[in-house]
């Protein structure tokens, strides 16, 4: 399952369990997890418009989405408005998925792999209910409505348990009907509103019909099949990485004593993901700790990396943003600007040192 997938059914989860509070019962995980089974078996299709305001310091970025789902996988996205990728469409049939891209007019066509395609009806949600039960504590604000449906309004809170590095505050608003959410707000550690996610327009079980989930190719647009081999680089020196990149690919200077370079990757993805252009992965390794280096290219100079709670560090007149995991400070993420790239080092080597190895790579 890929990381989206996942955290939307993590964050449904969480923000839903709850609900067993609304009606004064202590339910265990396992029953909240088939309550939650039950409260999805009962959603045939569905379709939104999806808002989404996130706050950067004075700046406001918006974007607008139209979301359908047929179950149990056919799906179909369109952004509307977005900074980049407006006008795109994703949609699949079950079998076969087509991801259109209007400024290059060119379809990717990718055909699902029926083993490993994706059924929110086989999840374990027991053991992911219950972590969350661990790592988060939750309270019940009420009832509200949301446009037009009653909603339950729950508020979570990570506490010391807790082992993610996005340490955030969530307030949730959950159809009571089918548990789904419908706006959810996003707020940092100081109480600074960060992301407002909206489902507008929410309409369920109308009997979308499968023609819904077809998409056809426009004429003389480029078609892109989609190979998943292409998504595994190849392990190769640093010599033969440079060689490979069209790119100036960023090398530390210094590695903290014993570290030695263990292999690089270059990944070459602009046939597939508009505006990027390469991908380098560096790994060191000493013993088990590893020291992992992402390089992302792109055709123009990309946005600030997205992250909240982070420590502002210089690192060589660009501003990195320095996040930990959990509350210690040994493992470490640094993720900064340089020209066009975005460079991100991920660590065990705690704050000094993670910095230092930054500051060598000019």
């Amino acid at each position: 399952m890929n990381t989206q997938k996942l955290t939307v059914i993590l964050l449904i989860s969480f923000l839903l369990l709850f609900s067993a509070g609304c009606i004064g019962e202590e339910l265990t995980a396992e029953q909240i997890a088939e309550e939650y089974k039950q409260k999805q078996a009962s959603v045939e299709d569905y379709s939104a418009t999806i808002n989404t305001t996130a706050y950067l310091g004075e700046q406001e970025i918006t974007s607008i989405s139209s979301i359908s789902q047929k179950m149990p996988d056919k799906m179909k996205t369109t952004i509307i408005k977005a900074e980049q990728g407006e006008g795109m469409v994703m949609v699949s049939n079950g079998k076969t998925m087509w991801t259109y891209n209007p400024d290059q007019n060119s379809v990717m066509v990718m055909e699902m792999d029926p083993e490993n395609t994706f059924d929110a009806s086989q999840m374990e949600y027991n053991s992911l209910i219950q972590d969350l039960l661990d790592d988060s504590d939750l309270t019940f604000d009420g009832m509200d409505n949301v446009a037009g449906r009653s909603s339950y309004v729950i508020f979570a809170r990570p506490n010391d348990n807790t082992t993610s590095t996005f340490v955030v505050d969530t307030k949730a608003w959950i159809d009571k009907e089918t548990w789904m959410p419908l706006k959810f707000e996003i707020y940092d550690e100081e109480g600074n509103l960060l992301i407002v996610t909206e489902y507008r327009d929410f309409e369920l079980n109308t009997g979308i019909p499968d023609s819904e989930f077809e998409f056809e190719i426009p004429e003389e647009a480029e078609v892109i099949n989609f190979d998943e081999t292409d998504m595994v680089p190849e392990e190769m020196t640093l010599e033969e990485a440079q060689e490979l990149s069209e790119c100036d690919i960023l090398i530390p200077s210094y590695l903290p004593e014993g570290y030695e370079f263990e292999s690089a990757m270059v990944s070459n993805q602009s046939r597939y993901y508009n505006g990027i252009q390469e991908i380098i992965t560096i790994l060191y390794k000493k013993d088990v700790p590893y020291l992992t280096i992402h390089e992302t290219f792109y055709d123009e100079e990309p946005l600030e990396p997205m992250t909240t709670n982070s420590e502002i560090v210089d690192i060589n007149g660009h501003e990195g943003h320095l996040n930990f995991l959990g509350h210690d400070e040994y493992f470490a993420t640094l993720s900064w600007n340089a020209g066009k790239a975005t460079i991100t080092i991920t660590s065990t080597l705690g704050r000094e040192e993670t910095i230092k190895v930054a500051k060598s790579m000019e």
